[in-house]
């Protein structure tokens, strides 16, 4: 009678800890509002503490391991100091609210950009050590051999390389439609204006060279053709390797000069201006009120990809420059 008291007891005492309770094995373990060294502590475990696991995520590496464990107490400690005898999950994946998708920053001065790529604007930088939150993941301009970008809670892009998720897969969703607005979806899909000068601005930024043969990628690894036409095709999204001045026309039509707005075009546009008898420029702005000059952004055989002034008007051989809007601009 005796025996069977006391393994009732034993047993009441052991389903008194739950399956997923764990030792820690450290002195002063730290338990954070998130999962790295960077978030605020919530509270301390001593050696021998037992901590119910909730779920697990990855974070900022501590000894070579970059699991974090969520607790009951509703923190995140190092999975080095829980005493779960395994280098694996041991509970379910923690989803969101702490940061289930919550990497460090493994560089200083690391740019966050509104598109997956060098040409987009800065919107703000990462020093090492600082958390981001991902909230998708897409395919953009490779950095170091990594053409994926990480979207972060702040609503911008940062090369993955820079991201320390301790692996080159994915480790959350797909972006929908891609990176940089409607610049990263599908080719020939609508496109906002930002994103036609941003991705002009990759090819101008770096000051490709003209060719009407070479090719060059786009901020997402498709290739366009480096002429004059391949440059407004890449930055348009349009078919790649892109079309020429003859069939540009099918995918825009005229417009009035004094409807140029940002990403609108400028050229020698239709029947025989193929080859070197044609040119076409994209619009950024006008020089000044008198709307006699533009600023364009262009690939031209004498400068390559760049940044020009162009005047209302300009010819090529026989023909006159005129204005044309995108099929699938945005405004």
């Amino acid at each position: 009678m005796q025996l069977t008291l006391l393994s009732l007891s034993f047993a009441t005492l052991l389903g008194s800890v739950s399956a997923n309770s764990y030792p820690i094995n450290g002195d002063g373990v730290n338990c954070r509002s998130g999962p790295g060294t960077g978030y605020a502590v919530q509270r301390s475990y001593n050696k021998g503490n037992m901590v119910t696991l909730t779920c697990q995520t990855n974070g900022e590496s501590v000894n070579g391991d970059s699991l974090w464990d969520k607790t009951t107490d509703g923190c995140y400690v190092a999975d080095w100091y829980v005493q779960t005898n395994t280098g694996n999950m041991v509970v379910g994946s923690c989803n969101g609210g702490g940061g289930g998708a919550t990497y460090p920053i493994n560089d200083n001065g690391v740019n966050c950009r509104s598109g997956p790529g060098t040409g987009y604007a800065v919107q703000r930088s990462y020093n090492k050590g600082n958390m981001v939150t991902l909230t998708c993941q897409t395919n953009g301009e490779s950095i170091n051999g990594d053409s994926l970008w990480d979207k972060t809670t702040d609503g911008c892009y940062v090369a993955d390389w820079y991201v320390q998720t301790n692996t080159g897969n994915m480790v959350v969703g797909a972006c929908d439609g891609g990176g940089g607005g409607g610049g990263g979806g599908a080719v020939g899909s609508p496109i906002k204006r930002s994103d036609v000068i941003a991705r002009a601005r990759f090819w101008t930024n770096k000051h490709i060279p003209y060719s009407q043969t070479a090719t060059s990628p786009d901020p997402q690894g498709l290739r366009y053709r480096t002429d004059c036409s391949g440059f407004v095709c890449m930055a348009l999204h349009a078919s790649a390797p892109g079309l020429n001045t003859v069939s540009l026309p099918s995918i825009s039509h005229r417009i009035n000069w004094a409807d140029l707005q940002p990403g609108d075009l400028v050229g020698t546009l239709g029947p025989g201006t193929g080859g070197d008898a044609g040119h076409v420029t994209l619009f950024l702005e006008w020089v000044d009120g008198s709307h006699n000059s533009y600023r364009s952004l262009e690939c031209n055989g004498s400068d390559g990809c760049v940044q020009m002034v162009e005047r209302v008007g300009w010819t090529d051989g026989p023909f006159t420059a005129q204005p044309y809007r995108y099929n699938n601009i945005r405004d």
